[in-house]
């Protein structure tokens, strides 16, 4: 929308105000690269769970570059996204399989 106001009126805003829906990384990110000043809460949904392990119950090993679960299995890198920074740990189905708390950590179905 902000390209189009500016292509039509050419009219380019030093400040945006919007609620906390906008406040998500990639667009608060696209607003710096235009130098626009956001007045945006910052969308924070790291503790949105959804009943699951939060991140903090997983290890981190930078030496390794993996995670440890709770169960003290290993989470090895799989993928990173092209789109964003977000890379993506995953264990084995072996490892998950027979696991105590595997309700509580994943919502995956594979079995075998």
């Amino acid at each position: 929308m902000l390209e189009r106001v500016e292509e039509k009126h050419h009219l380019r805003p030093e400040r945006l105000a919007a609620d906390k829906a906008y406040g998500t990384g990639p667009f608060l990110g696209w607003l710096s690269k235009r130098k626009i000043i956001p007045h945006i809460p910052v969308l924070d949904r790291q503790h949105q769970t959804d009943g699951l392990l939060p991140r903090q119950a997983f290890t981190f090993d930078p030496d390794r570059d993996h995670y440890i679960c709770p169960q003290n299995k290993i989470l090895k890198h799989c993928t990173a996204r092209t789109d964003s920074p977000i890379h993506i740990y995953r264990a084995t189905v072996g490892d998950c399989k027979s696991c105590p708390i595997r309700q509580q950590c994943t919502r995956g179905t594979q079995r075998s």
